[in-house]
């Protein structure tokens, strides 16, 4: 009697046992489905995330996902997050093995996107909720919509509070960016620049009005037209107090924060663009062709002067004459401005595995100005290369070339430059003459015939830039990330 008690005590204890390890098993389940915007377009790229499980996946082209994954019976969280957009979050309850669950969630565009990530320094990134300053962000793919020719084309008009001006015509032409106001009349107030963790310069270089000493406002290209749209991820402008708690002095004038594209995981996906674009004068500036002039046809049109009725020299503000002398006048802007044309060719390929992926891309760009004989030629070749060692250590290295050409001719308030002399020389002079030998004559016997200024005046700027980066990132302890961040950015 003993023996079959102490059997069916053994029994119930083995039945109890299999109930707990079955309890326990995990379960094998499928999550599919379709993530819409608020207009039923289908989200590209969206993340779908169990946080619990440390497992996800991101949508299609069509918006459709499938993500598999193994726990325990209960329920979990599954998020769904994209740029831009307002996070959702559902929940699902596991209870067999081999269930498929069919989600298709719906985002709406975030207006303040206060959920947002954004970039803040070298290798520190946050919420734009948590970070309590003013942050403005621009998404690559808006960058492009354009196709601008710089960064700066890119980011006119996109960022509330940043005024960004273009100090020349020039193709090559520089421009301004005030993020936090002017803080100098002949000082730089402009923003620190950063790209993949590194400082980079914007300096402007003054090739055609050396004699030109007006600050940090002189014309001249800014350095950041070697940096191709194209390239770029997302660009932050941080113009609040986190700007100089994280960069110090430097950053007194903000910062902007550029990210270039990175590789992912998958087969190697190519993607081309090509673009052409016109430059035109916009306006014509009015001129005066009434064939008529007072006094002499000699007469010069600044200083306005008369003649000495006694000793026949010429007297600046008086003795003006009342009669006139026919004239031929000429409208110089048709020697002076072309309709330029530009063009822009960017190839990239992104790819890898789990572990290490790359981007790499080669760019050409060349726009022609609308002042003749004025160009701007850009070649450049980018590569960017991740690597997870382990799971506690990954590492990238990021290289960039550029090459600029460029040919300038004087601009500003100088008497030799193209566009003042339509300004200030009388139009009476045919400056498309020539000698016997073919050279362009002379107009007004203090000043400069235009035209030989565009075709005469060779005046180049070539420059070769490297910008590198590498990158070490360490987690030896939960929550506890070291990064190393050493970079070059050299020119001539």
């Amino acid at each position: 009697m003993r023996k079959l008690y102490l059997l069916q005590g053994l029994w119930l204890i083995l039945l109890l046992l299999g109930g707990g390890i079955a309890a326990a098993q995990s379960l094998n389940f499928t999550i599919k489905g379709q993530v819409l915007d608020a207009a039923e377009a289908p989200l590209i790229g969206v993340t779908v995330l169990i946080p619990s499980l440390e497992v996800g996946t991101v949508s299609d082209y069509d918006g459709k996902y499938e993500l598999s994954a193994r726990a325990e019976a209960g329920t979990y969280v599954v998020e769904y997050s994209y740029l831009g957009y307002t996070s959702v979050k559902e929940t699902i309850d596991v209870q067999k093995d081999g269930q498929v669950f069919t989600l298709n969630p719906s985002l709406e565009e975030d207006a303040l996107r206060m959920d947002e990530v954004v970039v803040v320094g070298s290798s520190v990134t946050t919420s734009r909720r948590a970070l309590g300053n003013a942050v403005n962000s621009v998404d690559g793919a808006d960058l492009t919509k354009a196709s601008p020719q710089s960064v700066f084309n890119s980011l006119q008009g996109r960022i509330p509070g940043v005024q960004i001006v273009q100090n020349s015509g020039d193709p090559a032409g520089g421009f301004s960016i005030r993020a936090r106001g002017s803080s100098s009349i002949l000082g730089n107030s402009d923003p620190l620049y950063v790209v993949d963790g590194v400082i980079v310069s914007n300096s402007t270089t003054n090739v055609t009005n050396r004699n030109v000493n007006a600050g940090a406002a002189q014309p001249g290209t800014n350095r950041l037209v070697d940096i191709n749209p194209n390239d770029i991820e997302s660009m932050d402008v941080l113009n609040g107090a986190a700007a100089a708690a994280i960069y110090g002095s430097q950053a007194a004038n903000g910062v902007v924060i550029i990210t270039t594209k990175k590789g992912s995981s998958g087969a190697p996906r190519f993607s081309f663009s090509t673009s052409m674009n016109v430059n035109e004068l916009r306006k014509r500036v009015p001129i005066n062709l009434t064939p008529l002039q007072f006094g002499s046809a000699e007469q010069r049109l600044w200083p306005i002067a008369g003649t000495d009725p006694n000793t026949g020299r010429l007297t600046v503000g008086r003795n003006f004459s009342t009669t006139t002398v026919p004239v031929t006048r000429y409208d110089y802007q048709d020697q002076i401005f072309q309709t330029g044309m530009g063009t822009d060719q960017h190839l990239g390929v992104r790819g890898g595995t789990s572990t290490s992926n790359y981007y790499a891309s080669l760019s050409h760009t060349f726009n022609e100005g609308i002042i003749r004989n004025t160009d701007f030629r850009r070649l450049g070749a980018r590569l960017n290369f991740n690597q997870t060692v382990s799971d506690w250590m990954s590492f990238s290295i990021g290289m960039n070339y550029i090459n600029t050409f460029s040919n300038e001719k004087p601009d500003g308030n100088v008497f030799w430059s193209p566009i003042n002399a339509i300004n200030i020389t009388n139009n009476i002079w045919d400056i498309t003459q020539r000698d016997a030998l073919g050279n362009l004559q002379s107009v007004e016997p203090t000043r400069v015939n235009p035209l030989s200024v565009i075709e005469d005046f060779d005046i180049t700027q070539e420059v070769n830039r490297l910008i590198s980066n590498v990158k070490v990132s360490l987690f030896p302890l939960a929550g506890l990330n070291i990064t190393y961040i050493g970079g070059v950015d050299t020119y001539n």
